[in-house]
């Protein structure tokens, strides 16, 4: 395990031993409720803070905050126990709900969802191999308990069901014990509640409230045990729970710059200036934040990385950009690009597609998309910290290494179940390690089987990640190509993603594949789309793609095909040339001017297509999306052909994508991460060509990522602010 984390985790130590980490400030017990009386008090006895998840209602709740309070005084040391989401977070919303009307009745009800103290509390019965514990409410703050457990050998399940109902997790409650044989497949970490009060407030009757919440549990969990870790060192000495603490206590920044950020949103002020110093403050710009549903001019002030005000009044920071008649949007997202390699023997990136990113106003992107990537994307990741990347980078898994680890096989044929399996294990460590999700290019790889798929799929679907494909085939073949990914998301529940639809159905298909994928999004499969604005695709000349047939099924002729690099760079082919090229140099990248603009029109103003720009360089070379996407389908289809709104436009291209990929940006929000893009409507543009792909847009003005300056007028200033994306 150890080993493990020190690769998950490269810049933070790992140790067996507290002691070995030289001061400590606060330890996080991420322990079972019922070793926390016994491990608590070791760490505060040592002078350590401590923060618990202690979920044991009752009795035993307050007998530990009184003794864990007593060990606290006598040390000069704080422990908060009892900080999950409930008890911790529930408990502040209850109190809140009471201040509001104090006399009434609360109601709370659990899930349906997994517990995981009951999940714990199951795990630790003798007998039990493995198991997972359901709670559904059954209204009134009644709940049922549906156990499901894995038995080692040896044991009576009557004997172990019994012990289970018995225990005081359970006793209260009505519980059900079934015995399966893989609890593994019955895994969600999703879990939620509703909190209802109706009471008084003073003499009015009737004030009735509610609070839901749906969340992933450990990671929820996590998170307020963290704010918690953070509360403690303001804190006298003693023990607390959640409730006792200010909730600003428990948020990162001084006290100062959070109370008014959080005034400044309600955009009203009693004052003509906010006296604050800012990082930067971006003034009189036209805010346009479509997941807030925000567009009008406003100022934007920026501190310690996040947005910290978004007001009408004035604002100062140490850097002022005057923004008049500029627009400011959220950084855009690209969630299908191909990333720049790492060189082993630098031990450093060969920028080239990232640089590009940056000057057309991308501050996050997602990478290992068409089942290829970096051999080891944990060392990537790892790597983008250490160094710093010219943007936000994220990746998916690529299928085609995983299948290249485990053997050299034939990209025409399957691989066995024993193969499968490995992958499978190779791929869950991947996940772990804070990869977004798989990717397919099951076009370079026909080989591939449904069940290979759906295997993968399966454990893509234990972390509620998403699966991207560059689908089995296009043209007049696109439609069971499409199928045969939706098949695959109603088998295993997973979420997929078709990738650049536009290069797959923009040949007289894309009403009938638009339909398709509307029909079954209405049906509940979770399926999305993604699009770059241009009527031509680009790929290796040795792929797949190009395999024979190729002409016929594009009705075209060798003319089509223009030549990136090599002897004949900029050239469109003829048979001789091609078959040259594609013997010699199949990794040379080609571009095929075969799509229709009015497809890619259609595909593009879809309300379920994502703007990605499928970027791919090779030395420079390669296509223009790379350096001209999001730019051009502002100007294209925001000025030009008024097929999106500019609101549309930016959804499209920040919170969208963001969300669909299970990424934390995309939007302006108070304290989410200064992530920014500033540009001139009336200038913004794309320049790069297919003779030269890689030329900057125009009208990209300011750039911030981090909260700190990227790019100004056009210009990079510093192209390693970015870090690793991780889910």
């Amino acid at each position: 395990l150890i080993e493990k984390l020190k690769v998950n985790i490269p810049n933070v130590p790992v140790v067996d031993n507290i002691e070995k980490l030289g001061k400590v400030d606060v330890a996080i017990l991420a322990i079972d409720s019922r070793h926390v009386p016994s491990t608590a008090p070791i760490y505060l006895n040592m002078g350590i803070n401590t923060v618990d998840a202690y979920d044991i209602h009752g009795d035993s709740m307050i007998e530990l905050k009184e003794s864990l309070d007593k060990i606290s005084k006598e040390k000069n040391t704080v422990s908060i126990m009892a900080s999950g989401w409930d008890p911790g977070t529930d408990s502040i919303i209850r109190a809140v709900l009471e201040m509001i009307a104090p006399k009434g009745l609360t109601t709370v009800n659990f899930g349906p969802g997994m517990s995981m103290g009951h999940t714990v509390a199951v795990k630790a019965t003798p007998g039990v191999k493995d198991a997972i514990s359901i709670t559904v409410p059954k209204g009134m703050g009644l709940h049922k308990r549906l156990v499901y457990i894995e038995l080692e050998d040896g044991y009576d399940f009557n004997e172990v069901s019994k012990e289970i109902k018995d225990d005081s997790y359970f006793n209260q409650d009505e519980t059900y014990v079934f015995c399966v044989d893989n609890v593994k497949n019955l895994i969600d970490m999703g879990h939620g509640v509703h909190i209802e009060r109706k009471g008084v407030s003073g003499n009015t009757h009737n004030q009735k409230m509610d609070f839901t919440m749906s969340l992933t549990n450990p990671a929820a969990t996590a998170q307020v045990m963290v704010s918690a870790a953070r509360a403690s060192l303001k804190q006298n000495p003693g023990c607390y729970t959640l409730i006792e603490i200010p909730p600003i206590d428990c948020i990162y920044g001084e006290r100062i710059s959070l109370i008014i950020p959080y005034q400044a949103i309600c955009l009203k002020f009693n004052i003509k200036k906010v006296h604050l110093m800012f990082d930067y403050a971006l003034l009189n710009g036209y805010v346009v934040d479509p997941k807030n549903k925000i567009a009008s001019k406003l100022n934007i002030g920026i501190k310690d990385g996040k947005i910290a005000a978004l007001t009408i009044d004035e604002i100062e920071g140490e850097n002022n950009i005057d923004c008049s008649d500029l627009t400011i949007s959220p950084g855009f997202v690209d969630i299908h690009m191909h990333e720049d390699s790492y060189d082993e023997k630098k031990k450093d990136f060969s920028f080239d597609i990232a640089d590009c990113m940056l000057k057309m106003g991308v501050t996050s992107a997602v990478g290992g998309n068409c089942g290829s990537g970096p051999k080891h994307p944990e060392k990537y990741l790892n790597e983008a910290d250490r160094l710093g990347y010219p943007i936000n980078i994220g990746l998916l898994s690529a299928h085609g290494n995983l299948r290249s680890d485990f053997g050299n096989f034939d990209k025409y044929k399957g691989v066995g179940k024993d193969v499968i399996y490995k992958m499978s294990e190779r791929l869950e460590f991947e996940l772990e390690s804070g990869t977004l999700g798989l990717s397919f290019g099951i076009r370079y790889i026909p080989g591939v089987s449904s069940d290979e798929m759906a295997a993968l799929s399966q454990t893509v679907k234990k972390y509620d990640r998403i699966v991207a494909a560059h689908i089995r085939d296009d043209a007049d073949k696109v439609a069971p190509s499409i199928m045969e990914l939706i098949n695959i998301a109603k088998d295993t529940g997973i979420k997929v993603q078709v990738s650049h639809i536009g290069s797959m159905a923009a040949y007289g298909q894309m009403e009938q594949a638009l339909q398709i994928i509307d029909y079954h999004s209405g049906t509940g499969i979770n399926i999305g789309i993604d699009c770059y604005p241009y009527n031509a695709f680009c790929t290796s000349i040795g792929s797949t793609t190009f395999d024979d047939g190729f002409l016929e099924r594009y009705g075209i002729d060798y003319s089509a095909l223009e030549i990136t690099q090599g002897e004949y760079k900029g050239q469109r082919l003829n048979e001789a040339s091609f078959k040259k090229e594609r013997e010699n140099h199949p990794d040379y990248l080609v571009v095929a001017h075969v799509m229709r603009d009015s497809e890619v029109d259609k595909a593009l103003s879809h309300p379920k297509t994502i703007v990605a720009s499928d970027g791919i360089l090779n030395n420079g070379n390669g296509h223009p999306r790379a350096a001209g996407t999001f730019p051009r389908f502002i100007r294209e289809y925001v000025i030009n052909k008024k097929l999106v709104s500019l609101n549309e436009a930016i959804a499209k291209m920040t919170y969208i994508p963001a969300e669909r990929f299970g990424i934390d940006k995309g939007t302006l929000s108070i304290g989410a991460d200064a992530d920014i893009t500033v540009f001139d409507i009336e200038k913004i543009r794309d320049t790069a060509t297919f003779e030269n792909p890689t030329l900057p847009p125009d009208g990209i003005d300011y750039v911030l990522i981090g909260g700190r300056m990227a790019l100004a007028q056009g210009k990079i200033i510093n192209r390693r602010l970015g870090c690793a994306i991780r889910a």
